[in-house]
C-alpha cells in the first residue's frame, strides 16, 4: 500500500488564525504521521518508515536538524501512534513483530531525554499481568499514572478497552464489544473519569463512545453516514475532535457474473504498514 505523508506545522496567532503556510519538518518517502507534541511544545514525536524503518521518531519543532530514531522495530514491525506522559519525559505507543511469536501485540514505552530529544533507555514492554491478546495503542491518562488500551481476543476477536498502571500491572477491562478495527488508542477525557473509543460492531460507519471508567456506563457521541474516528479531547476538555471517514458502497463483479454489494466502513485500517 504505497502511501507518502510528510510532517509539517503550521503557526496560530493568539485568536489561533493561521499566520503562513505549512512549515515542512520532514518530507520523504513513506509513512511520516501520528505527530504528538510533548508537553513543552519543544518536540514532536512521530511513527515513520524513515531509512526503512516501522518506528518512533523525535523531531525538533524550531529547527532544522534531522530526527532522531527512539527504537529499533525496524521493517516488518507494525509500530502505532506515540503518546507523551504528562512530565514529558516517556512515550508510550504499542508494537508488534517481528518475531510474531515474541511481539504478537504489545504496549511499550521509551524514556526521552526532553533537552536532547534522545532516548534515554531501550524501550520497555509495560508487564500486561494475565492480558492474553492483540494489544493496541497506548494513552496516558491525565494525570500519567495509568495508560488505555485496547486488546484484542486472540480468542474471538472482540475488542476491549482495558487500562494498567503506567509502570504494569494487571489490565483492568472497562468495556468490550464485537469491532472491526478500533483504529488509533482510546482517548482519556480531561479529567481521567472516562475514555472516547471508536468501534462499530463489525459493520457500518464508525462512531466515537464514551465509557465512564468506574460505571462502565457507555453512550454514543457521533453519529451519521460518515464514520468517526480517532478521538482527541482539547485540553480543556470542552471539544472533541475526530477523524471522518466516509463509509463507501461498492458493486463488484464476480467470476461468475454475480454482483456483491460490499461496505467500506468495515475495511482496512489506516495506515500503518502490515
Amino acid at each position: 500500500m504505497p502511501i507518502d505523508f510528510d510532517l509539517g506545522v503550521l503557526d496560530l496567532d493568539a485568536e489561533r488564525a493561521p499566520t503562513g503556510t505549512v512549515r515542512t519538518l520532514l518530507s520523504e518517502e513513506g509513512e511520516d504521521y501520528g505527530a504528538a507534541w510533548s508537553p513543552d511544545g519543544q518536540w514532536l514525536a512521530f511513527h515513520s518508515h524513515l531509512e526503512q524503518s516501522d518506528d518512533i521518531w523525535i523531531v525538533p519543532v524550531g529547527g532544522s536538524e534531522r530526527p532522531t530514531r527512539l527504537t529499533h522495530f525496524g521493517p516488518g514491525a507494525d509500530t502505532g501512534e506515540p503518546d507523551w506522559s504528562p512530565d514529558g519525559r516517556t512515550l508510550a505507543f504499542s508494537s508488534h513483530g517481528p518475531p510474531l511469536e515474541g511481539n504478537p501485540g504489545s504496549v511499550y514505552s521509551v524514556a526521552v531525554d526532553p533537552a536532547t530529544g534522545f532516548a534515554v533507555a531501550d524501550p520497555v514492554r509495560v508487564p500486561l499481568h494475565g492480558f492474553r491478546g492483540y494489544a493496541m495503542g497506548a494513552r496516558f491518562s491525565p494525570n500519567g499514572e495509568r495508560l488505555a488500551f485496547y486488546g484484542r481476543s486472540f480468542e474471538d476477536g472482540r475488542v476491549t478497552v482495558y487500562t494498567v498502571p503506567a509502570a504494569g500491572g494487571t489490565p483492568t477491562a472497562v468495556v468490550s464489544f464485537a469491532n472491526g478495527e478500533p483504529y488509533s488508542a482510546p482517548e482519556w477525557s480531561a479529567d481521567g473519569a472516562s475514555l472516547f473509543y471508536s468501534r462499530n460492531d463489525g459493520f457500518g460507519p464508525f462512531q466515537v463512545w464514551r465509557v465512564d471508567i468506574p460505571t462502565g456506563a457507555t453512550e454514543q457521541v457521533t453519529t451519521g453516514v460518515l464514520g468517526a474516528l480517532q478521538p482527541s479531547v482539547s485540553p480543556d476538555g470542552r471539544t472533541l475532535a475526530v477523524t471522518m471517514r466516509e463509509a463507501a458502497i461498492e458493486v463488484v463483479a464476480l467470476a461468475t457474473g454475480s454482483t456483491v454489494a460490499e461496505d467500506g466502513g468495515g475495511g482496512p485500517a489506516p495506515p500503518c504498514d502490515g
